[in-house]
């Protein structure tokens, strides 16, 4: 129920323009059954006769039970061109007519009627207007129509109104004005265009309409910040009184989201004298205190607003405040638990923001007279930071008591007092500060950055200390950092120098906590450091370049000094050919317990390469200047020795035999017979001077097999390869003996190759001849040839030639078949050397996948691949050397 206006029914269906002769109905409707008898009549002021009303009065009552009645009225002559129309209630004090108060217009039925026309219309939306374009009967003899021209000061909700003779439109339109800017001057001119001029003789004068700006609210608030005990004022002020009374409700709100707000709780705050009031139409105002229940808080503050004459103001000017709810201002005391004796510390005092007005006086009452308090008062106010300082200095160590303030501070926002009331500090000696283990010596460069770590005791909560390191030879020094806080990193410096320099280091520091002081020795000779040369290596690497396989080389390292303790020096080389090319020694090492200051790495060769890089490589200890050494090496294949030895001699007859060596040597060959003191070599040691052919001779005294082994001295001992130990038999002179290059013969198959054997007698028949025929016993058949196929020696041949050779041709492949020697003569049996013979065909020199075709350009070459059949045992004993020849 409104507290000041009574329910209010609703008309609907009226027409406030109708036309002579002209009946119109509409409903009224009552919110509610009245609770006692209710009429509602009409009253039109001044004649009434042109009017008919039926019926004239309308009858409400709970029994009837009716909510909406209808009611008509009928003009009945045009005298009456206008009069204000109201709605009467009667019987009921529940019920209110002022929002049936009206105007009604009656016109001619040949006049255009404009009605409902408002002169004054406020821009907005929500404050357009309704009116109605009508005539009372169709037009005879064509159309009519209507146009208003726009205006930039208002909008129509259409601007062309056409009426037809026949029944296609209506007799009537109902438009609507809207403001878009503010004018005093605005009018509407109806254009009428009529096909029968004669139809309508009246045209209507110009609309008049003021358009009026929507008013701003404005409002004030008297802080921004309230503080818990406190209260603030927020005022809503209207430009102008309203047409109506306006209801203004207060606002607090806080974000939901970035963009979204939600109601605050209603138990967070206290408005006074309620959230709501009623602005009057003789007031411009309404003005809500205020007051936080918690904190700490930030709200929205604003307004809501509702009745009729809202519309006449812009709601979007509506004001609204951002206020925090603060809690009461702590004053806060920041220092230590720990003082330092001789040291100063600061206390530090703070409020988070100093006051507009008045002062806060501070005072810290010491608890002994071994502790000074500097200044006796500190004071906040509007001209001084929101943080002050107390400086302390204890004298005495052990626990203090300093006694914090406990009167209550008048200043609005603050704590009465602050809490705790007393603060207990510990005063003790400060903390030297100073070099952990620093070395006497370093070397130079960054390889060897000598780490200096910083003794500074245990830092406290907050404590923040910040160390600077100095030196007296910046420009022979890399410091890194300079300085370090050693609250947030490890206390250490990194420094290393670029030239062997005696230095001076010292330490300077900032510390909030005040506790530590320079040691002794920094305050007197600071930390002196000297940086050294490196230490040096000397290398020695083989002479000459070249060395044969197997013969061991040597490189010398020799260091300065030994490494420092804790450190190792390493050491080894690496070969740049392939590694099975040569054997290298092991990696050699020297520590803080070397003896000898030289070592020793061998290499030795495995077979026969060009020129190779060896390098020395020293590593693992920075101390050192690491020299790059490395030297060309090649490693040359054995000489080869060829003795040419009979595998069978003559008891009692001189044999002889060649040692050839395939390059000119200094050598000494020793034979060394096994058993001994059957043979008599004449010399038992041949010596070569850069020779490569020397012979000997074997005489043969006792009927038992030797085997002959050979010993190699003098300069070249080392260069030439020891021929394999040979085996030689001991025939008597009534045998005919054969002497090959090898009991096991292998034939090659080729017109041009062959394997030559010796047939040898002591002494020629007496009479007649000796036939010696070869045979070879194969499953294959005939696998060689044999040139001569026989031999003959006769009693009249040369004495002095007692031996006939005999060469052996392959024919066709074969494993090893047996070779004999049939001998026919009388005196004469058969040699008791056994001898095997096997053929092979010549081994191919392969050439893998030649290309048919090759493009131009040396970007386009192909590998052409040549290797020896799998047969082949290497190393060869001579070299093949291939040559490539075109044709083009």
């Amino acid at each position: 129920i409104n507290a000041e206006y009574g329910l209010l029914p609703a008309i609907t269906g009226y027409l406030n323009s109708m036309y002579v002769s002209a009946t119109q109905t509409f409903t009224i409707t009552l919110p509610r059954i009245p609770a006692s008898p209710l009429e509602i009549r009409a009253d039109l002021p001044g004649s009434l006769y042109p009017i008919g009303m039926t019926p004239t009065v309308l009858y409400f009552n709970a029994t009837a039970g009716l909510l909406s009645q209808t009611m008509s009225l009928t003009a009945t002559s045009d005298v009456l061109s206008q009069t204000s129309f109201k709605l009467l209630t009667t019987g009921s004090s529940e019920f209110d007519a002022i929002g049936l108060t009206s105007t009604l217009q009656v016109n001619p039925d040949n006049e255009i009627a404009v009605s409902g026309w408002r002169s004054q219309v406020y821009v907005g939306s929500t404050n357009a207007i309704s009116f109605t374009v009508a005539i009372a009967k169709r037009p005879v003899g064509g159309n009519l129509t209507i146009t208003i021209p726009p205006s930039e000061h208002f909008e129509l909700s259409q601007y062309t109104f056409l009426f037809t003779e026949d029944n296609t439109t209506d007799l009537y339109y109902v438009a609507t004005l809207r403001g878009m800017s503010a004018s005093t001057s605005g009018e509407l001119n109806l254009v009428v265009e009529m096909d029968d001029p004669t139809s309508f003789y009246i045209t209507p004068l110009p609309l008049k309409v003021t358009i009026l700006p929507l008013e701003s609210y404005g409002g004030t608030v008297s802080s921004l910040i309230v503080f818990e005990r406190s209260s603030i004022t927020v005022t809503l002020i209207l430009p102008k009184m309203p047409n109506s009374p306006m209801n203004v409700e207060l606002t607090v709100e806080k974000n939901r989201t970035s963009n979204s707000l939600i109601a605050v709780d209603p138990s967070l705050y206290e408005v006074t004298p309620g959230t709501q009031q009623s602005i009057s139409s003789t007031a411009t105002t309404a003005t809500f205190t205020l007051k936080p229940l918690t904190s700490p808080l930030t709200v929205r503050v604003g307004f809501r607003t509702s009745g009729s004459s809202t519309s006449e103001f812009f709601i979007l000017t509506l004001p609204a405040f951002i206020v925090r709810f603060a809690p009461l201002s702590p004053i806060t005391f920041k220092g230590p638990s720990n003082l330092y004796r001789g040291l100063t510390t600061v206390i530090g005092v703070s409020v988070p923001f100093v006051p507009t007005s008045g002062a806060i006086s501070v005072v810290i009452t010491p608890g002994s007279s071994g502790i000074v308090v500097t200044p006796d008062t500190i004071q906040f106010s509007s001209t001084t930071s929101s943080t002050l300082n107390f400086t302390v200095v204890a004298t005495v160590n052990g626990f203090f008591t300093l006694a914090l303030p406990t009167t209550p501070f008048s200043v609005t926002g603050f704590n009465e007092y602050t809490t705790p009331t007393s603060w207990t500090v510990q005063v003790q000696e400060p903390y030297p500060l100073d070099f952990i283990d620093p070395p006497l010596f370093n070397y130079i460069l960054e390889q060897n950055k000598l780490s200096l770590a910083i003794d500074y005791g245990t830092l406290g909560p907050d404590e923040v200390l910040t160390v600077t390191l100095t030196s007296n030879a910046s420009d022979y020094l890399s410091i890194f950092p300079s300085s370090v806080d050693v609250s947030t990193s490890s206390g250490i410096f990194q420094v290393y120098a670029y030239e062997p320099v005696w230095v001076m280091f010292n330490l300077t520091f900032i510390s909030s906590a005040r506790r530590v002081v320079m040691s002794p020795r920094l305050r007197t000779t600071g930390l002196i450091v000297n940086f050294r040369a490196l230490k040096t290596i000397t290398i020695t690497k083989p002479p000459g370049d070249s060395a044969t396989i197997g013969l061991v080389s040597t490189v010398s390292i020799t260091i300065s000094e030994k490494p420092s303790p804790g450190s190792k020096l390493l050491a080894d080389l690496t070969y740049g050919g392939s590694p099975s090319n040569i054997n290298l020694s092991p990696s050699t090492q020297w520590d803080s317990t070397t003896t000898t200051l030289t070592r020793i790495l061998t290499f030795s060769g495995r077979s026969p390469t060009n020129l190779q890089s060896i390098s020395v490589n020293l590593y693992n200890d920075p101390q050192y200047t690491i020299p790059t050494f490395s030297f060309n090496f090649r490693f040359e294949a054995l000489l080869q020795m060829t003795v040419e030895m009979p595998l069978i001699v003559f008891i009692n007859t001189t044999s002889t035999y060649q040692i050839t060596v395939s390059s000119a040597v200094s050598l000494s060959t020793t034979l060394v017979p096994s058993p001994l003191n059957v043979f008599t070599f004449t010399p038992d040691t041949i010596g070569m001077a850069l020779e490569t052919t020397k012979s000997g001779s074997i005489y043969a005294t006792q009927m038992r097999d030797v085997t002959i082994s050979f010993t190699l001295g003098l300069d070249d001992a080392a260069k030439v390869a020891v021929p394999a130990p040979r085996s030689v038999m001991v025939a008597t002179k009534s045998q005919v003996i054969v002497n090959a290059p090898s009991p096991t013969i292998v034939v090659y198959i080729k017109s041009t190759i062959y394997v030559r054997t010796r047939v040898s007698v002591a002494q020629l028949p007496a009479t007649g001849s000796l036939k010696v025929t070869p045979q070879i016993i194969c499953p294959a058949g005939q696998i060689v040839s044999f040139v001569p196929p026989f031999v003959f020696f006769n009693s009249t041949n040369d004495p002095s030639v007692l031996y006939r050779n005999i060469d052996i041709y392959g024919l066709k492949p074969s494993p090893a078949c047996s070779l004999l020697y049939a001998v026919q003569g009388t005196g004469y049996t058969s040699s008791p050397q056994a001898f095997t013979v096997e053929t092979r065909n010549l081994h191919q020199i392969q050439l893998s996948s030649p290309p048919t075709r090759v493009f131009l350009g040396s970007a386009n070459r192909v590998m052409l691949n040549i290797s020896l059949d799998p047969l082949v045992k290497m190393p060869l004993a001579d070299s093949i050397s291939i040559t490539f020849a075109s044709d083009s």
